[in-house]
This record gives structure tokens, sequence and C-alpha cells, in this order.
């Protein structure tokens, strides 16, 4: 949850880098833009998301894929913009249309049961952008973040990488599970993945975090692995570890 804090407005001595080639924009800004202050009529907030400072503009000022958003962009370190998060958003299906104009179709959609109409969800992945636009009564969300943008994100995809790796080693190449050394190192991904502090980034998102999406994936790749290798050597492996 992006959380208000007051802060001084700056304006004075803004400039801006250009935008990055090939990546997806929202509102002229893309991420991995570097900026020496906020951008006029936006305001410096210190604690916007996940202990980071940002730049949010007011209700209705910035207009996200045709409709007006409170829009805030998050900063790094650096000064680049790390994430982009539009919330209010007058109409978020109409933005998703617009989005799938600009971007084709998006990679999932996630639309409620009949008793929750109303509710839905899409994500876009280009490259390492993923965008994500959802909505539900009275609330509509669009979110622009890295692939790679955390500690949690790289080390779920360290782990996922090495359940695609045990897969193939077990079922084009014909290792057992425990002769693969993809399969073991993916335990220590994992073991890895899970001491990664992941409490303030869960506190902080109204979604399920891509990373967990990751390592739930990547378990039920390893878990096909091990049926596959049980079918080839007649082992009777039960757990993954």
């Amino acid at each position: 949850m992006l959380k208000q804090v007051a802060v001084a407005t700056l304006m004075a001595g803004f400039t801006l880098g250009a935008p990055a080639q090939g990546r997806i924009a929202i509102a002229g800004f893309t991420l991995g833009q570097k900026m020496t202050t906020c951008p006029p009529g936006a305001e410096r907030k210190m604690d916007v998301q996940d202990g980071k400072q940002g730049c949010t503009f007011p209700p209705g000022a910035r207009s996200v894929f045709g409709q007006p958003a409170q829009l805030t962009l998050v900063l790094d370190r650096n000064g680049e913009i790390d994430s982009i998060v539009a919330t209010e958003l007058a109409d978020a299906k109409s933005a998703s249309a617009v989005a799938s104009e600009k971007l084709g179709e998006p990679n999932e959609r996630n639309e409620q049961q009949p008793s929750k109409q109303g509710e839905w969800s899409s994500k876009w992945l280009r490259d390492d952008d993923v965008l994500w636009v959802a909505a539900s009564p009275g609330f509509n969300l669009l979110t622009l973040s890295s692939l790679n943008g955390s500690v949690a994100q790289q080390a779920a995809r360290a782990f996922s990488n090495a359940a695609d790796d045990c897969l193939l080693d077990v079922r084009d190449r014909r290792l057992s599970f425990d002769r693969s050394r993809s399969c073991q190192a993916a335990k220590g991904l994992h073991l890895a993945y899970v001491k990664v502090d992941k409490y303030t980034e869960w506190a902080n998102t109204t979604k399920v975090p891509l990373h967990a999406y990751l390592v739930s994936e990547a378990r039920g790749v390893l878990w096909t692995a091990v049926a596959i290798s049980n079918a080839h050597h007649g082992s009777k492996r039960t757990a993954l570890w």
C-alpha cells in the first residue's frame, strides 16, 4: 500500500533522462529514466513503497493509457525510476484496452467468478517490464515494474531456471532426479529464496508478487521431473529433497 507522507514540492532545475528504447511507457515515463528532482507538479514523498522515495502527481493530473489517474514514480537510490504506480484510475478496463492496442494481448487474464463480477486483472510481460492492471468494485490499479526488480525475484528466477534444467535432464537426457546436478542445485536455490526478506514486499503490494508465481510454477516443474524420473528408473521418490 502506498504510504502518504507530507513533503516539499521540487520543481526548479528539473531534468529527465531520455526514455529507454523498447520499454513500456506510462504517461511518458519508462523504467530506468533518471531525474534530478521531481517533475513540475509532482511532490517528493519520502516513503512511497518499500522505503523508497518517489514523486507523486495529484489525482487526475496525468493520463495513463487515456485515463486520468494519480501517478507515482518510485525511485531507486540512483534517482532512476524503479517502478510506476497509478491509483484512482478512472476506468481500468478502458486503460487495459488501450494497453492491448499498444502492446498486444496480455500474457495473462484473470476474470473472476460471476459472484465476484467486476473483479479482474491483466498482465503484460515485455522483455524486463511487467505491466499489471487490476480492478474490483471501488478499486482500480496499474503498476509497471521490472521482472528482475527485487532480490526475491532474482532468487526466484534462479530457482526457476534450475527447475527447467532439471526437467531437461530427466526428460530429455534420461538422468535420474538424484543424478541431475540441476535437480540437486534447485534445493539450495530454493533455500536461498526462502531466506530472502519478502515480508516488506508482501506488506506493500496489492497482488501476489511475481516471485511467488515463479517459485510456485518451478515447484510444479520439479514434481513433474520427479514423476518422470520415478517412471524411467523405477524409483519411489515422494519428496523433492
